[in-house]
């Protein structure tokens, strides 16, 4: 057998790692060990295969277990597409009541198109934001104060 130097290894077998080459080694190691081959033939697994492959219940366990703080962070800071809508209207009613406040031709003319009293408007705005607030809490828009 021809040796390349005094360490056994053959002439030509090193090889060695540069840049994110490194990074992609390691998640290969990693994502290769989460795989059950049922097979004792060769199998051919893309990156992106590897990349999609689902974590066991365990798996998932363990890395909520593992990450407490980075979840509970998360999970309080998470937004979901009703917190968009229920604020997006929350910031309607308040440009509503600004505007029924400090604009009086807008007071006046929304007071004209419902035919009511001032007292009346006032009562018909807070009730109609009563009204979204329940319907919203019945569809599943939860109120954080």
């Amino acid at each position: 057998m021809n040796h390349g130097d005094d360490t056994g290894a053959p002439y030509g077998s090193g090889f060695s790692f540069v840049g994110d080459e490194i990074d992609k080694f390691c998640e290969f190691l990693h994502q290769i060990q989460s795989i059950k081959l049922e097979t004792k033939k060769s199998i051919n697994i893309s990156d992106e295969e590897l990349r999609k492959l689902s974590l066991t219940s365990n798996q998932a366990e363990n890395l909520v277990t593992d990450n407490q703080e980075l979840f509970a962070e998360v999970i309080r800071h998470a937004i979901t597409k009703q917190d968009i809508i229920a604020i997006a209207y929350r910031k309607k009613q308040l440009e509503t009541f600004r505007m029924l406040l400090e604009d009086p031709k807008y007071f006046t003319h929304i007071k004209t198109k419902k035919s009511c009293t001032d007292e009346a408007l006032w009562q018909m705005f807070f009730e109609k934001i009563l009204i979204m607030r329940r319907i919203a809490q019945d569809v599943g828009f939860h109120h954080k104060n």
